[in-house]
């Protein structure tokens, strides 16, 4: 089901810019990640999406839930640095 709120991303996803997506509540970033890209694989293929998750536990819980949205999908996680630079 599109909720208006994804109804709007999708418009958004239009624009050849940068699109950042904030205030998603917690637990329904896998589903809209999901949304994004399976809207983008239909009209933007070569445009990459990129999550920037605010914690490792939020990254890792991420990886576990976003299959079952997009079980199509690759991820690729790249651990936050164990030191400040």
């Amino acid at each position: 089901m599109t909720t208006p709120e994804i109804a709007r991303l999708k418009g958004l996803l239009a624009d050849p810019g940068t699109i950042r997506a904030g205030g998603v509540p917690d637990g329904y970033e896998a589903q809209v990640l999901a949304e994004i890209l399976a809207w983008q694989q239909e009209n933007a293929p070569d445009r990459p999406l990129v999550y920037l998750a605010r914690d490792g536990q939020r990254a890792l819980d991420l990886e576990q839930t976003f299959p079952f949205f997009a079980p199509w999908a690759e991820i690729e996680h790249l651990p936050a640095w164990d030191c400040l630079p």
